[in-house]
């Protein structure tokens, strides 16, 4: 006689199943950051996309941040967030701290001094870019910062 369940077609949780977010914060918890040291060139990918350079550069420059504070900064929704996120916490470029119902970022502290030489040199160079400056006026703007709402 089979087991329970053997042979069954597992279930597909589509993303509209409730059970589905459940799933995907339990992947996203559980995710690994990169076991080998850092590359320069999984670093220049990690940052090559604009949403993952700006959430990096604001946590150089902020040091913890709470998604929902990365959410208003970057004026994104929280999946979107959330996916840049995860490729930075997979490169080991950030760690996250679960809190509540949030989780507080930052960039790792055992980055290697030339990749926390390269988030130093781009946070110089991204100090005239407008996209950046608004992130940041929007960051600082903030008037429910972590404390208040995402402690709760």
């Amino acid at each position: 006689m089979p087991l329970h369940g053997a042979g069954a077609p597992a279930k597909r949780l589509d993303r509209d199943d409730p059970s589905y977010a459940t799933y995907a914060m339990y992947r996203y918890l559980h995710m690994t950051p990169m076991e080998s040291p850092l590359s320069p060139a999984e670093m220049f990918a990690v940052l090559s996309h604009p949403t993952r350079l700006r959430l990096a550069l604001l946590m150089a420059e902020h040091g913890t941040l709470c998604v929902c504070e990365l959410q208003h900064a970057l004026g994104e929704d929280q999946p979107r967030v959330s996916r840049q996120l995860a490729n930075l916490r997979q490169a080991g470029v950030i760690e996250g701290e679960r809190r509540a119902q949030w989780v507080h970022y930052r960039l790792s502290p055992g980055l290697p001094g030339w990749a926390g030489a390269i988030i130093d040199n781009a946070l110089a160079g991204m100090q005239d870019d407008a996209a950046f400056n608004e992130d940041r006026r929007r960051l600082t703007s903030m008037t429910d910062r972590p404390n208040a709402a995402c402690s709760a």
